[in-house]
């Protein structure tokens, strides 16, 4: 946390902020990530063309319901961190 001083006129306390180290030039996550979403789409326009039909329609069920179960995980995750302030549901409508 960051340090606290004390006003000399009026004697309330202030929380100076926290300083914070400068962002890094080229991030690695992002890099990381956004390769990842275009191998992810690069492959999946290139492995149903080397694929017999019969194996695609497995592999296409395989994925879809893979699919599904990860983009459940993420909601129920956004679903953790969502609040609602009940004494003012007013605002929200």
């Amino acid at each position: 946390m960051g340090s606290e001083t004390t006003h000399p006129q009026s004697g309330i306390q202030e929380q100076q902020p926290k300083a914070t180290k400068p962002a890094p030039v080229c991030p690695a996550k992002l890099i990381l990530f956004c390769s990842n979403l275009f191998i992810g789409l690069i492959g999946s326009q290139l492995v149903p063309e080397c694929m017999e039909p019969s194996t695609y329609s497995s592999w296409k069920q395989v994925v879809k319901a893979i699919t599904m179960f990860c983009v459940a995980y993420i909601m129920i995750h956004v679903g953790f961190h969502f609040d609602l302030d009940k004494s003012n549901l007013r605002q929200y409508g």
